[in-house]
């Protein structure tokens, strides 16, 4: 495996393990952080991806925009727009003022992450295997 490819994911399982461990907490627990890491850990593995593809992936948050960019090389590579939206939505809005995650969100970004952390990672050994 190509080493930044292995950087990119060893990062995106450091966010997936600070949210996993942040969810743990039974009193004040940070739900913003928790959406925050999810979506972190989604948007590194699809740059991995995309740097496994050969391409350099786009600076962006926006999970919607790696998923085409995966989808162009990936042939049955296939993201839910709404899921993709819930976890770009808690990258930026819920770390400032003004809006603040709830526990039901943080419990669907966390579903939503644990699904699409389980495909791209099969998507990264597939890609590895060519």
């Amino acid at each position: 495996m190509n080493e930044i490819v292995s950087e990119w994911i060893s990062k995106a399982e450091r966010d997936f393990e600070t949210a996993e461990r942040e969810s743990l907490v039974g009193v004040n627990a940070n739900f913003d952080a928790i959406c925050y890491h999810y979506q972190q850990c989604i948007e590194k593995l699809m740059k991995g991806i995309i740097v496994g593809l050969g391409e350099n992936p786009p600076k962006t948050h926006n999970l919607e925009v790696l998923s085409r960019i995966i989808a162009t090389h990936v042939p049955n590579w296939h993201a839910s727009a709404n899921d993709l939206r819930l976890l770009t939505h808690a990258a930026s809005d819920f770390r400032y003022p003004g809006e603040t995650a709830s526990q039901s969100i943080a419990d669907r970004s966390s579903e939503v992450a644990k699904y699409y952390r389980t495909a791209l990672l099969e998507q990264i050994k597939l890609i590895d295997e060519l």
